[in-house]
């Protein structure tokens, strides 16, 4: 079953189940039939999601950054997007989003890494493959 939106992020471990096609968040294709997600159902059945976008966002990739002693990246999850053309800075504490931060760009970003305090994006535009890169450095002077 295909739908609109419902984009998830799911913690995996081993052995659970996450619901779909039994519980989404999203809109099926066509529209006026419920699915199943809309009726009831054990919750306890399923494990929910870290987070679910109302808005179909064709994520392509996730990986986690730690900058340790630079307030609000201790844990970030970077989100990168095929139909929106964002990435996305989630902020996780206590296995919950605290924060989500759109960083526009403007292009379909198909794989990122982290590595030594940069980010490394590989895009599909129309033109080819790129990888473009970009550094994450939040250093700044303290003023007495």
């Amino acid at each position: 079953m295909a739908c609109w939106g419902g984009d998830e992020i799911n913690w995996i471990r081993e052995g659970k189940h996450y619901g779909f096609p039994y519980r989404a968040y999203g809109i099926p294709y066509g529209g006026a039939r419920a699915w199943a997600p809309n009726r009831r159902y054990d919750k306890s059945a399923y494990e929910e999601p870290l987070l679910a976008f109302g808005e179909s966002q064709g994520i392509s990739d996730i990986t986690q950054v730690r900058l340790d002693g630079v307030d609000g990246w201790e844990n970030v999850l970077l989100v990168a997007t095929l139909n929106k053309r964002n990435l996305y800075r989630l902020v996780v504490e206590q296995g919950r989003v605290v924060v989500i931060e759109p960083i526009v760009t403007g292009i379909r970003v198909r794989a990122i890494e982290f590595h030594d305090n940069t980010v490394y994006m590989v895009t599909d535009e129309s033109g080819g493959s790129r990888v473009y890169r970009f550094d994450i450095d939040y250093r700044y002077d303290e003023f007495e």
